[in-house]
């Protein structure tokens, strides 16, 4: 009784899953006859993709040779156009075909073919088919552990989606395979959540089956009342929905419950009542079989009667139904074989409507190529236009724009040299009065210590002369002094400005020992302390030179002393053959370096600039609000 109600379980199983792949675009039945005009029509390949699939689908159960045909066609234009969706329905259909005649490997391959290409596209219907419709074929094959975990995969997938649907089969397959592993406590969740969920969704086609899958396991378990109960609920369903299948089996179920309660009943009044009631539940069977003309299910009713007879011992009856029983099994053999005879005409009959349909095609598609050549001959023809019209918009540009670079490049050449002629004039005005300057300065620091110094000096001479110091009276002798001092003093200004205009160490010991003079009697303030070196040599300076250089140094260190607040400075020259550097930097607190530019810039550092430049120069100054002040300056030698 179990097997039975297992195989009918898992042929619903295999047909609800196959049914949801197929595309519902199509709603009518479709023919071979208009199949073939929609091949020759204008249609779009999508179109026809679908046409062949459902066709194929409607095919699988009657003649699964025309499915394979009509299914290898869809896969061949699926291929072509990229069409996914249209091989999941062919795969699902070749599939279908194999399943249905037991042939499993190549079944599941082309199941597997599907899931591939739905996970891939993300189709999470597709996965959930394909994953039932594998975990069946493993079911079949016994391969129990392996068809739960195709099963449950399915599960998960279907909670994601909160596909009620999908969920309530996959909640019925892991039940039943849990049923025949004989987890029975775990089957019966599986069951009873699958029950939950049909009362509310309303799919009450499955609450039979579901009620028949409860009844099984209690039936398993020996707890007959309980089975019973839920055959009952079953039939119940079935009578109100009027699934005849259904119907079948919760009777034969229900006969058979009776005859396994008979067998253990030792009264034999009871026993008698219980198999009674199992020949009228088989009888009511039988006569739902009759009238449906349904095979599978009069064989399953004729063998349920045998049973029953059997143990009522009325043997004549019970082998009148079992020759019943091996006359349905001919008859079934016999309708297989005229299927056969029938599949094999219907594809001779489809081959030669193939043939028809490959040729309108292969004629379509000339008729398609010839215009296409035509079209593109006429778009290469537009294409070489557009190019030879491109080609002379771009060479009339481009001449076009050349020229105003050409024009642009000669007034920017004059441009530069204006400002090359500039800059030189500039130079030569900055050297003109640096020269003039030093020379001027020079004149007077000479003027300063050959004609004021000697007469302040005969001054201080004449007056103590007229004046005898020791013979004077006080009051005279503090005019003296006073005198005097006032003569020195005048003489050291003369001496200090005449040194500051011309300072004659630069004369007497060069341009580094000046400075390291300069820096020296600074540093001795305790003030501020200034580091100097020199890298290279100094004999190739010239007089000019050293003065710029020396100006340029002591004014740096006159802004630092004056406005950077610093506590040291350090001053780096390096001189080479072609070229001398300065490095000057303090730690002081430095300014805004935007200050500096054009007309902002101060004296000091206006003068510096201009010493710099008259000498073919260049300098970078870096400085920021409390980094302090840094200055490098780059000479060449040999232009001076």
């Amino acid at each position: 009784m179990e097997k039975s109600n297992l195989f009918t379980k898992k042929t619903l199983n295999i047909i609800f899953f196959l049914f949801l792949i197929t595309n519902s675009v199509l709603a009518q039945q479709i023919t071979l006859d208009s199949l073939t005009r929609l091949l020759q029509s204008k249609e779009n390949d999508s179109v026809k993709i679908t046409a062949l699939n459902v066709l194929s689908w409607q095919l699988v159960f009657t003649n699964p040779d025309s499915t394979l045909i009509l299914a290898q066609l869809s896969e061949k234009l699926s291929n072509k156009t990229d069409n996914q969706l249209g091989l999941l329905d062919c795969y699902n259909n070749f599939g279908a075909v194999y399943f249905m005649s037991s042939d499993y490997p190549k079944a599941l391959k082309y199941f597997q073919l599907g899931l591939k290409i739905s996970k891939v596209i993300d189709n999470n219907k597709g996965k959930c088919n394909f994953l039932n419709n594998i975990g069946l074929i493993h079911w079949k094959q016994s391969s129990l552990e392996i068809a739960l975990k195709y099963y449950n995969e399915s599960r998960l997938i279907a909670v994601e989606l909160d596909d009620k649907k999908w969920l309530i089969n996959s909640l019925l397959n892991i039940g039943n395979i849990y049923g025949e592993l004989n987890n029975l406590d775990s089957a019966l969740v599986n069951f009873s959540q699958s029950v939950d969920l049909i009362k509310n969704t309303g799919v009450t086609y499955s609450l039979a089956t579901a009620y028949i899958d409860i009844g099984v396991i209690y039936e398993k378990k020996k707890d007959y009342k309980s089975s019973l109960d839920y055959y009952f609920k079953s039939l119940k369903v079935a009578r109100d929905l009027d699934l005849s299948s259904a119907l079948v089996t919760s009777l034969t179920n229900i006969s058979g419950i009776y005859m396994l309660l008979a067998d253990d009943e030792a009264d034999f009044n009871k026993k008698n009542k219980y198999l009674n009631k199992a020949l009228d539940y088989a009888k009511q069977s039988l006569d739902i079989s009759l009238e449906t003309g349904n095979l599978t299910s009069k064989k399953l009713s004729y063998s349920v009667l045998a049973n029953a007879y059997k143990r009522l011992n009325e043997p004549e009856k019970a082998y009148d139904y079992l020759e019943l029983v091996m006359d349905i099994k001919d008859s079934i053999f016999n309708d297989t074989k005229m299927k056969e005879i029938e599949s094999l005409e219907a594809r001779y009959k489809f081959e030669k409507k193939e043939e028809q349909i490959k040729f309108l095609e292969q004629e379509n598609q000339l008729n398609k190529l010839n215009i296409r050549n035509k079209e593109n001959l006429l778009f290469l023809a537009i294409v070489i236009i557009v190019i030879i019209l491109i080609l002379i918009v771009v060479i009339y540009f481009y001449f076009k724009n050349r020229q105003i670079i050409i024009k642009k490049e000669i007034e920017h050449k004059k441009e530069m040299d204006f400002i090359v002629r500039e800059r030189e004039t500039e130079k030569k005005i900055h050297s003109a009065v640096i020269l003039t300057e030093n020379r001027e300065r020079k004149r007077i620091a000479e003027d300063l210590h050959d004609t004021i110094g000697p007469t302040l000096s005969a001054i201080k001479l004449y007056v103590n002369t007229i004046i005898d110091y020791d013979s004077a009276d006080e009051e005279n002798k503090k005019l003296i002094e006073y005198t005097n001092g006032l003569i020195d003093e005048s003489i050291s200004n003369a001496r200090a400005i005449a040194h500051n205009l011309m300072p004659s160490s630069l004369q007497l010991n060069g341009l580094v020992n000046t400075l390291k003079s300069f820096c020296y009697k600074i540093t001795a303030t305790g003030n501020i302390k200034i580091i100097f070196d020199f890298i290279g040599k100094d004999d190739n300076f010239d007089e000019l030179l050293e003065v710029l250089i020396y100006r340029v140094i002591t004014e740096l260190i006159n802004n630092t002393i004056k406005h950077a607040e610093a506590k040291e400075v350090n001053i780096i020259i390096t001189s080479k053959s072609s070229q001398l550097t300065i490095k000057y930097q303090d730690d002081g607190k430095g300014f805004d370096n935007s200050e500096i530019s054009g007309t902002k810039m101060g004296m000091g550092l206006s003068n510096i600039r201009n010493r710099i430049l008259s000498v073919s120069g260049k300098y970078e100054i870096d400085t920021s609000i409390g980094n302090g002040f840094a200055i490098s300056i780059e000479i060449p030698l040999l232009d001076n």
